[in-house]
């Protein structure tokens, strides 16, 4: 079955609004079951708002801004600006601030760096 735009969980905590298209975020989950545990979120923060996302340490990820810049990691960092990509370090999580006047969007993108066939490899 395929899922619609309307079939993607959405909320909103403390000037933070996500669509989980994958994974979770700010205690809702996504329907969508994936081989290879994933992330795919899509953060839009309210100007003066902070998000903080866990990653698991092994995973590999990276932001991509949407609309207007945004501080992503520390908050002394550069802004990540619109149409650029940030990868971020094992064990980071994401950090993410809008110090600006408007909305901040980006794209969380992450995953196991393990694959399915070594999730489940047989040991026998």
């Amino acid at each position: 079955m395929t899922k619609q735009t309307r079939d993607i969980p959405e909320g909103v905590k403390d000037g933070v609004k996500v669509r989980v298209i994958a994974g979770e975020a700010i205690g809702i989950k996504s329907p969508i079951h994936t081989l290879t545990p994933t992330m795919y979120l899509d953060f839009t923060l309210d100007p003066g708002s902070h998000l903080q996302q866990p990653i698991p340490s092994s995973w590999n990820a990276f932001v991509y801004g949407l609309e207007r810049e945004g501080v992503i990691s520390k908050k002394k960092s550069s802004p990540v600006k619109l149409y650029t990509l940030r990868l971020l370090g094992s064990g980071d999580g994401l950090e993410a601030w809008d110090n600006s006047s408007k909305p901040f969007k980006f794209v969380l993108i992450a995953g196991s760096t393990r694959s399915f066939r070594d999730q489940h490899k047989r040991t026998d």
